[in-house]
């Protein structure tokens, strides 16, 4: 079996809170001897039958860029039988009916809203290839966020935060005007996350200042 796995390389913020070791830090004379692993790129691991190919990826919306470029020349050469991907739930099954849908329409000429994900399923789909999501489910996360003392409050904030560069790069957000936009989103995750629809206020609160400082 041959497995497609795409995962953007991008500074996220950690359940735990790092322990910092400074004697683990390595010196830019042995960083410039490692090879240059920029993305994006790929890598290929195998066990007995099985081999992954994978993708590390930059988030990118643009059909020419150097990341959809190397989604295609894999997809061409390696010929999946399936496709794992960041951004959808594991629990969501395989071939979701809605992201199939999205993936198709988000495109609008050399651009492509769902970014590399979506376009990566689109191609999946023009041949035929099964494909699922690779994220842990709304239920694990909570349970997990919780038993590390971070609050509702600290769980939907992140995912604001987290959000605001995307609402950018894939144009859905009046930038002098966010508040809307938030706020549809905000209550979105909170519904998934099954808690109360006003799980997350900030009507009094200086968007743009709130996100510069997070």
């Amino acid at each position: 079996m041959r497995l497609l796995a795409i995962l953007a390389l991008a500074p996220v913020i950690a359940f735990a809170r790092p322990k910092i070791n400074p004697d683990l830090v390595v010196s830019w004379e042995q960083i410039r001897e490692l090879p240059p692993f920029e993305a994006p790129y790929w890598a290929e691991f195998q066990r007995d039958d099985v081999q992954l190919r994978y993708i590390a990826a930059h988030h990118d919306n643009d059909l020419n860029s150097t990341t959809m470029v190397t989604i295609r020349d894999v997809m061409e050469t390696f010929g999946p039988d399936i496709l794992l991907f960041e951004g959808l739930q594991w629990d969501k099954g395989l071939n979701p009916k809605s992201y199939a849908k999205y993936a198709l329409s988000s495109r609008h000429g050399d651009f492509i809203g769902g970014g590399e994900p979506a376009y990566a399923v689109s191609l999946m789909i023009s041949e035929g290839v099964p494909f699922r999501g690779g994220e842990p489910s709304e239920t694990d996360i909570l349970s997990e966020i919780q038993k590390r003392g971070y609050s509702t409050h600290d769980l939907v904030g992140f995912y604001a935060v987290r959000q605001y560069p995307e609402f950018i790069r894939n144009k859905q957000i009046d930038i002098k005007n966010p508040g809307p936009t938030f706020s549809k989103f905000i209550r979105s995750v909170c519904i998934d996350f099954k808690l109360p629809p006003k799980c997350f206020s900030f009507q009094k609160l200086d968007i743009p200042t709130f996100l510069w400082n997070a």
